[in-house]
């Protein structure tokens, strides 16, 4: 013969009467605990979808922009360079060259795109490091060298996004850095961590270097205490 106390919900188990005002209570707690799963998951959605959609419009204008760069660059025809040799002559002095010019960045600007092939990391750059940039594409720190140019490259990325993998870069690991001047390969030859207050690693240098900066431990719940410094050269 089945128990009552097993069918009848204003009893637990042992036949104890359960508090109608305890059982509110457990429910509503429960509640509360799945909307604010459900929201997290739902804020992480959104996020991962924004960064995604937002890497391929990137990638899109980017790769429209090194077609341009290449079309731009493409060698005179025969007949124009005929016109440019007999230009040439008949002022008996070459023609002059243009000095390769510095260029400058403002927050938002695209600038190109990193590439690490042992990681399989392919990401397009944006100049500055607010929470924003980060959220969507790796960010060029300011105050430091832009991609083409000579000196210290630095950028950052979230530990948790962009540059969750680089921990597993060792030494002679290629870096890539695809933009309209070029295509430039960096092989990293240091990595260290320092205190977010040290800003030696992003100074300048009369040298080619790149710098990759995130935070650390990794798997830090909370603000990370460190940085997690790769550069390569």
């Amino acid at each position: 013969m089945p128990n009552p106390y097993d069918t009848d919900p204003r009893y637990g188990r042992y036949g104890r009467r359960r508090n109608p005002f305890l059982t509110a209570l457990r429910l509503a707690a429960e509640a509360i605990c799945w909307l604010v799963a459900i929201a997290g998951l739902g804020w992480f959605a959104f996020v991962q979808a924004n960064a995604y959609f937002y890497q391929a419009d990137q990638n899109h204008r980017l790769d429209a922009q090194l077609r341009r760069s290449a079309r731009e660059q493409l060698p005179l025809s025969s007949a124009n360079a005929s016109a440019t040799a007999a230009t040439t002559i008949a002022n008996k002095e070459p023609l002059p060259i243009t000095p390769a010019r510095n260029y400058y960045a403002t927050p938002g600007d695209l600038l190109g795109r990193i590439e690490i092939p042992k990681l399989k990391i392919s990401a397009v750059i944006v100049e500055g490091v607010d929470e924003g940039t980060l959220r969507n594409a790796v960010g060029h720190i300011p105050g430091t060298a832009l991609p083409g140019e000579p000196g210290n490259i630095a950028l950052a990325g979230h530990r948790d996004s962009f540059f969750r993998k680089i921990g597993s870069l060792h030494d002679g690991d290629q870096i890539l850095l695809e933009t309209v001047r070029g295509t430039f390969s960096y092989h990293v030859n240091h990595i260290g961590i320092v205190m977010p207050s040290d800003t030696t690693v992003l100074g300048s240098t009369d040298h080619p270097v790149l710098t990759l900066v995130t935070c650390f431990p990794f798997r830090y719940i909370g603000p990370a205490p460190d940085r997690y410094i790769v550069t390569a050269r």
